[in-house]
């Protein structure tokens, strides 16, 4: 979904150096983007066509979308939409600053997955320990042992 996002986010961005208005931006990278971010973007965009979101105030039913479908989601979604509400309502440079928030996400999706992997890596050593060292020992060592316990009796 974050990643879905981020694509938005950059579609947007686009459309708005294209010279489109905020509304009709999101729109467009909404009607682009299938799933959860394109529903989000699409639904800011209506509150934002009907004049219902203020600069500092809630982002509605998409916040509650955002929230429903999980914490790292809805802090994405939070964002999106304090940045899109800035820069409707103060004129701020918002093309910018969604390609920012865009390189943003990418990041941190990066580096969750990168964590994760560092994660995979040290869960797959438990196998290691439990299956290969085992089979380890009673194929070398084990061997050696009975051998030498054979031997025993003729070294005394």
């Amino acid at each position: 979904m974050e990643q879905g996002l981020s694509l938005a986010l950059q579609r947007a961005a686009v459309c708005l150096e294209a010279g489109a208005s905020v509304p009709d931006a999101l729109l467009l990278a909404a009607q682009s983007e299938p799933g959860t971010a394109g529903t989000l973007l699409q639904s800011l965009a209506h509150e934002l066509l009907l004049g219902s979101v203020g600069p500092a105030g809630p982002a509605g039913s998409a916040g509650a979308l955002a929230r429903r479908t999980g914490d790292e989601v809805a802090a994405a979604w939070e964002t999106t939409a304090s940045v899109v509400r800035r820069g409707q309502f103060h004129g701020t440079r918002l093309a910018a600053q969604l390609r920012s928030l865009s390189s943003d996400l990418r990041e941190a999706r990066r580096e969750r997955l990168q964590q994760r992997c560092q994660r995979t890596a040290a869960l797959t050593v438990l196998p290691l320990g439990c299956c290969l060292l085992p089979a380890f020992v009673l194929v070398s060592v084990a061997p050696l042992v009975l051998a030498f316990l054979r031997n025993l009796p003729d070294l005394a």
